[in-house]
């Protein structure tokens, strides 16, 4: 841009020449700027999935690790933290999980954690 300018005042460039290529340049930077704050959200989008799955596999490690001595009641604890809801239709039963991803996820059950779970069934 600033060379541009200097072609100009210099006389190097006519008026109409000047303003149609700071235009363009004007165009390009606005564009890059664009395609940078795109690859910047983009990258914090990967940041975050890959912190999930670091705390979903810790969870994991911690689970398997335990479960083994794990008491009958703390079974059933862990199946009632992993359980997300349990859907009845007709003769069939679908059970959907979860898995914490965090460690607030370890302690509350999913349902608490959502909030268009306590809106009508079938409704997200």
């Amino acid at each position: 841009m600033e060379r541009l300018t200097e072609a100009y005042l210099a006389g190097a460039l006519p008026l109409a020449e000047y303003q149609r290529r700071r235009g363009e340049l004007g165009q390009r930077l606005h564009g890059l700027a664009q395609q940078a704050q795109q690859l910047e959200a983009q990258a914090a989008r990967q940041l975050d999935v890959a912190a999930e799955v670091r705390g979903a596999e810790a969870f994991c490690r911690r689970v398997q690790a335990g479960l083994a001595e794990a008491s009958f009641a703390q079974k059933r604890q862990l199946v009632e933290l992993l359980i997300d809801r349990v859907v009845v239709t007709d003769a069939d039963v679908e059970i959907r999980y979860v898995v914490p991803t965090g460690p607030r996820g370890e302690h509350t059950r999913f349902c608490h954690l959502r909030l268009d779970y306590f809106g009508a069934p079938g409704v997200s």
